[in-house]
């Protein structure tokens, strides 16, 4: 696996990447970063040109000086695609990064070959509305007694199991890389109007979520949304389950996908 930065309009986007064949391009969940998908890179990468980048304000990419919306991400992929020569690819997003994905392939479809949505946030607009207005999400704020340090690992541990510190660690410091910005990203996702997008996907998909993801409440609804999708669920997978359950992800994607490119 490489890790590069990649000139944009924006600003440098920082992704890894392996492997040759049709390209797939993976959208991590917030706040989190391409790290989150750092094994399934591995364990795709000798069937496809697996490629994760970090959506901007998050890891090791660019900082914007505004607040970015959903439709806003989804250009700045696309400018990130066209630096690297990349027509048309399949797309693989989680929870935030599903909400891009979904954009890519509903508004440049002609971009998406194949679509994963990963513990894909179907909510209605009120639905959004409620979780902006009143989200257990709360901003970062930096005091001298360092507190916060004490607020990031417990918002950690609250998703994390006790035999998985490293995994808990690695998501530590992508909360702590997006620092006191870190919400925007969940601010941009609940204030997007998904499920007329999802009405719009022609393209193979697969919905995978797990069933103690807190977005496997919406999972029904994007698979109405989304007809012709495939579901799979992850049993005992959460919110982190790129980062928890790689193997399994994993191997869903190469059945979807199918392993004969490269």
């Amino acid at each position: 696996m490489k890790r590069m930065f990649i000139d944009t309009k924006g600003g440098q986007i920082h992704c890894r990447t392996g492997g040759a064949g049709d390209p797939l391009l993976l959208l991590h969940g917030l706040p989190s970063s391409s790290d989150e998908f750092s094994e399934i890179i591995s364990i795709l990468s000798p069937h496809f040109r697996v490629i994760a980048m970090d959506l901007p304000l998050y890891g090791d990419s660019y900082k914007p000086e505004r607040e970015l919306d959903i439709k806003d991400l989804a250009q700045v992929t696309l400018d990130f695609l066209g630096a690297l020569n990349i027509q048309k690819t399949h797309v693989g997003g989680h929870h935030t990064g599903a909400s891009v994905a979904v954009e890519l392939a509903a508004e440049h479809s002609h971009r998406v070959e194949k679509l994963i949505l990963s513990g894909c946030p179907s909510l209605t607009p009120e639905q959004g509305r409620r979780l902006i207005e009143n989200s257990p999400y709360k901003e970062l704020e930096i005091t001298p007694d360092g507190g916060f340090l004490r607020a990031i690992w417990d918002f950690v541990m609250a998703r994390y199991p006790n035999d998985r510190m490293d995994k808990a660690y690695e998501f530590a410091l992508d909360y702590m890389k997006a620092g006191t910005r870190a919400e925007e990203g969940h601010r941009a996702c609940f204030g997007y109007d998904i499920l007329p997008k999802l009405r719009k996907i022609r393209q193979p998909t697969l919905a995978m979520c797990g069933n103690q993801d807190i977005c496997f409440q919406y999972h029904e609804t994007t698979l109405r949304g989304i007809p012709h999708a495939q579901p799979y669920i992850i049993e005992g997978g959460n919110a982190h389950a790129p980062r928890l359950f790689p193997q399994e992800w994993a191997k869903a994607a190469m059945k979807f996908l199918g392993t004969n490119s490269g």
